[in-house]
């Protein structure tokens, strides 16, 4: 989670959405905490948990950026479950990598 409060506070204060090299570093991150043996439950927990560190810190604006950041995290990981989904369905992908992703061991 190294870099996330102060990208969280940044994102907050400025009231930008996360850019695609910061998100990616999320995703590369998220990859390294399931490498590791931290499963996504557990890492979504932490992040949530920081969320609700940062939070009772922050104006109203801010508040709104910072679940708007949140929703945009999710929705990422959402559509890499989608696609973990269609490589399980269809395959194309090393499928033990991707499971790897989502802290699963086959």
């Amino acid at each position: 989670m190294e870099g996330s409060v102060d990208l969280l506070r940044e994102a907050c204060a400025t009231g930008r959405r996360f850019a695609r090299a910061e998100l990616d570093a999320r995703r590369d991150a998220g990859e390294r905490a399931a490498e590791s043996g931290i499963g996504l439950r557990a890492l979504v927990r932490a992040h949530l948990a920081l969320v609700r560190e940062i939070q009772p810190r922050l104006p109203i604006r801010e508040m709104t950026c910072l679940l708007g950041a949140l929703e945009q995290a999710v929705r990422q990981q959402e559509a890499a479950r989608r696609e973990f989904i269609d490589d399980l369905m269809y395959g194309g992908s090393d499928l033990g990598r991707l499971a790897e992703r989502f802290g699963l061991r086959l």
